[in-house]
């Protein structure tokens, strides 16, 4: 398995992972969970749900 490390303001990353939970919607039995995925590319950090694709640099 591939590790990488990157820096973000705390700030920052709350805010999307904010704008990500407001896209995910209210919770119920049925979806309490959700995979996300993480990729770094040239110190563009993208994360993808369901439904959204936020990019960071």
């Amino acid at each position: 398995m591939n590790q990488a490390s990157f820096k973000i303001r705390k700030s920052k990353l709350l805010n999307e992972l904010t704008k990500i939970t407001k896209a995910l919607g209210p919770v119920s039995k049925w979806n309490r969970y959700t995979t996300i995925e993480l990729t770094i590319t040239d110190g563009l950090l993208t994360l993808v749900i369901t439904g959204i694709r936020l990019e960071v640099k």
